[in-house]
């Protein structure tokens, strides 16, 4: 039995999972720009958070850059990713006119689940596990 399979996610988690299932990869802004809006920096932290644990589970990773012959997001470690994941802070503000989150960096971050996360994604919209 695989341990993951009755693993508990919290509704930010699979709300992150579930956005993900769809094309595989997103904007981190884009990501922090569907969950609920406040402009708080607390926005920043639960998403920063739920990235991170969904990290330590290898069920997301981070990614910078495509690789040049597939066009495919090249996923980074786990530390690295963890780390950039805690970071996004630094390069997102909240743009009151407009209502959103910006990005403020010069690389745009990306959120990819991985195999063992896109297993997980569909299990959780097919409602066979536990969320």
């Amino acid at each position: 039995m695989n341990p993951r399979s009755n693993m508990s996610f919290a509704p930010l988690q699979v709300a992150v999972l579930s956005t993900l299932e769809e094309a595989g990869e997103d904007d981190v802004a884009a990501l922090l720009n569907r969950s609920e809006r406040t402009g708080a920096a607390k926005d920043v932290q639960d998403l920063s958070r739920a990235l991170g644990e969904l990290v330590t589970l290898g069920l997301v990773a981070a990614a910078w850059t495509r690789d040049q012959s597939t066009r495919r997001w090249l996923a980074l470690p786990q530390a690295e990713s963890s780390e950039l994941f805690r970071c996004i802070a630094a390069c997102v503000r909240w743009d009151d006119r407009a209502k959103h989150w910006r990005w403020t960096c010069a690389k745009r971050l990306r959120a990819l689940l991985t195999d063992e996360g896109q297993l997980i994604a569909k299990r959780i919209l097919s409602g066979n596990t536990t969320h």
